[in-house]
């Protein structure tokens, strides 16, 4: 009883001092708002290209071909084209003069009677833009809408039939870029939160020079215990109040087990927090501490598939893809909470991985504490 006596006072502590500074609430929650806006704000629009189409005549051909661009959507019902109403050259010249559009594309005259004479009709496509992933999406959209024109063309009494595609998603649904980008801060904010919590919770003693009198009144055991509780309950207030955040603005809903998830809330936050523990007690302060942390946070982040699956990768990052075992928390947690279900292989490894290496970074923290506090 005496040790858990000691763990809980260390505990009430730490949440107490917590509470009165709202600064420390702040640098654990405020980078992850940020992102979160910047990514469902702006990111979310770079998936619709805004284009105009310019009508030479009124060939209803012409006219299928504008209203199938105009319909086509992604796997999540997300429009691929903006496309403005008025077709006519002046207005959509003078939109793509004043930058409204990205783009635009010149149906030719007489689209019907030249393809059935068995012409090859070549559309033009302008688009004001100097990045090429930009310039592929939109190529590549185009084509797909000319290659529903050519299906079952018919040519001099000859039916072509031309290649087309039947998606079919492995998952039990297609996932937005938006859920999967929110879906992955979530999983960030069991990392950042928690590497961040355990600095403040840490490096404030050494700030205060209370950590020599801490390690007196406690043994090891209690104090990091205790420590770890504090975060475990400091995270999971952070975790509640970014959930609300994304739901609110997003209408984000996780999925999955419950208890899953709750699963994956602590192991991440027990496997990831020793390496704020391991900062706090090198550098003993505060800001430098936390400023560290959320720097190699949001690049592990970004690297292991924070905005896109780090398998698409090539290189050297895709070697530090595979070192940063944040890679494997995220996959896990991301593939739960958007999609409900996961491979019970695929969690068993990430589980291990991050395991691993969560227990290397805190036998080293807890080496370098004990000797920062007793020096």
């Amino acid at each position: 009883m005496i040790f858990l006596d000691k763990i809980l006072s260390i505990v009430s502590k730490d949440l107490k001092e917590w509470r009165r500074q709202p600064f420390l609430i702040l640098i654990a929650i405020i980078p992850l708002i940020i992102i979160s806006l910047f990514v469902g704000v702006f990111l979310k629009q770079a998936e619709i290209l805004p284009a105009g189409i310019i009508l030479v005549d009124d060939d209803p051909l012409a006219k299928e071909l504008r209203d199938y661009m105009i319909s086509m959507k992604s796997g999540t019902g997300v429009p691929w084209f903006e496309i403005e109403n008025n077709s006519s050259a002046t207005y959509v010249l003078s939109k793509f003069d004043s930058g409204d559009i990205l783009g635009y594309i010149i149906i030719p005259y007489n689209l019907s009677s030249r393809l059935q004479s068995g012409e090859i009709v070549e559309l033009e496509v302008h688009i004001h833009n100097i990045n090429d992933d930009v310039t592929k999406n939109v190529l590549q959209r185009v084509e797909l809408a000319c290659n529903h024109i050519n299906r079952n063309l018919e040519i001099g009494g000859v039916v072509y039939r031309s290649v087309s595609f039947d998606f079919n998603p492995s998952t039990p649904r297609d996932v937005t870029f938006t859920n999967y980008t929110i879906a992955a801060i979530l999983a960030l904010t069991v990392i950042l939160s928690g590497s961040v919590n355990m600095v403040t919770a840490t490096a404030n003693e050494f700030e205060k020079a209370t950590m020599k009198e801490l390690i007196m009144g406690s043994s090891s055991s209690e104090l990091l215990v205790g420590k770890l509780v504090t975060t475990l309950v400091q995270t999971a207030i952070c975790f509640i109040l970014i959930l609300i955040f994304e739901f609110m603005f997003f209408q984000f809903i996780p999925q999955g087990n419950p208890l899953l998830l709750i699963f994956l809330f602590i192991w991440g936050v027990l496997c990831f927090s020793p390496i704020g523990f391991l900062f706090a007690a090198r550098i003993k302060l505060v800001i430098p501490a936390a400023i560290a942390v959320l720097i190699l946070s949001v690049t592990g982040w970004w690297i292991g598939g924070g905005l896109v699956p780090a398998e698409i990768w090539q290189g050297w990052l895709s070697i530090l893809a595979m070192i940063w075992p944040g890679t494997y928390f995220f996959r896990s947690f991301i593939t739960v909470i958007v999609t409900g279900e996961i491979e019970l292989s695929l969690l068993v490894f990430d589980v291990i991985i991050t395991g691993l290496y969560g227990i290397i970074i805190f036998l080293i923290a807890t080496r370098v504490f004990l000797k920062e506090a007793r020096s």
